[in-house]
């Protein structure tokens, strides 16, 4: 299925099950909408957000009309997160806001959800410079992480994960070296016991940077080094652009050769995702601050 393709990394197998799909048109609703989803999400993989949006627009209308709160819980998450990819912040927000109000309207709040759209407004405030109000929406949800209910416990980890690794840039912004690292660290263990790969990266990259800053350069860029491996194997193109974007500033401050070839690559994929967004999204993306240091540079 579509699904298992994208779990599984095979993006152009998931696109391709869901465009030939003999009776696409006439698959009961919810196969519909969960099958789009995923060739939605597997167009991310490949830097094709534009594409995403189109695909996600309509399935999302759909599940809207008919009420499914399963479904709008995701989409509203997955479009909030997609603006975040594409430095959208403040559209971002907008749908990130209305993922929280409508998880927490549900007929049973499943506090994965909300902390997954708190984690997005996080991100999002973070992407604008408001450190303040990211910390606003981690502390609710380090609650849950933390001291979770009975109920809660079962898919904490997931949310947990990405927890870690948020708090920790707040705190490596912040100065607070210590924190930050036990933050990644924490980040990496629970990411290496449930063999999530995304976030061994995502925790090597941050341990990698809050190492450097503290001093320790050699082993930092190692660590920043295996978080480029894994995102491209993981063809995550925005992890990818951040990571190499992280390697070309340590390798800068160490004086070690392959600091102009990290950022050359890392804007060869900020172009690549940027010529297939419209021209409007193209605009604030390509004039968002991460990427104009990015450009700056390469």
């Amino acid at each position: 299925s579509a699904l298992n393709d994208y779990w599984s990394g095979n993006f152009e197998d998931a696109i391709r099950t869901v465009d030939s799909h003999p009776s696409r048109n006439d698959r009961r609703l919810m196969e519909t909408v969960a099958q789009e989803w995923a060739c939605g999400m597997s167009l991310c993989g490949l830097g094709r957000f534009r594409e995403a949006l189109d695909r996600f627009m309509p399935q999302f209308e759909r599940v809207e009309r008919v009420g499914n709160w399963f479904f709008m819980n995701r989409y509203l998450n997955t479009i909030g997160w997609l603006y975040n990819e594409i430095q959208c912040f403040d559209e971002a927000i907008i749908w990130n806001t209305r993922g929280l109000e409508h998880a927490f309207s549900a007929p049973t709040v499943d506090m994965e959800v909300v902390s997954h759209a708190r984690l997005n407004l996080a991100e999002s405030y973070l992407g604008q410079g408001s450190t303040a109000e990211a910390e606003e929406q981690l502390r609710q949800v380090e609650q849950t992480v933390r001291h979770p209910t009975e109920r809660e416990q079962m898919a904490r980890f997931n949310y947990s994960m990405r927890f870690f690794h948020v708090l920790g840039e707040v705190r490596l912004l912040q100065g607070e070296l210590d924190a930050a690292m036990g933050l990644a660290d924490e980040c990496l263990a629970l990411a290496q016991e449930n063999f999530r790969k995304k976030y061994v990266a995502r925790g090597l990259g941050l341990r990698g940077r809050v190492k450097i800053a503290g001093g320790d350069r050699e082993e930092g860029v190692d660590d920043l080094q295996e978080c480029v491996a894994l995102a491209r194997e993981l063809r995550d193109p925005t992890l990818l652009w951040k990571s190499l974007s992280a390697l070309g500033d340590a390798l800068q401050s160490t004086g070690v050769d392959g600091a102009p070839d990290a950022y050359d690559e890392a804007a060869q994929l900020i172009e690549k995702i940027a010529v297939e967004l419209d021209e409007k999204l193209r605009a604030v993306f390509v004039d968002s601050p991460n990427i104009q240091r990015l450009l700056t540079r390469s």
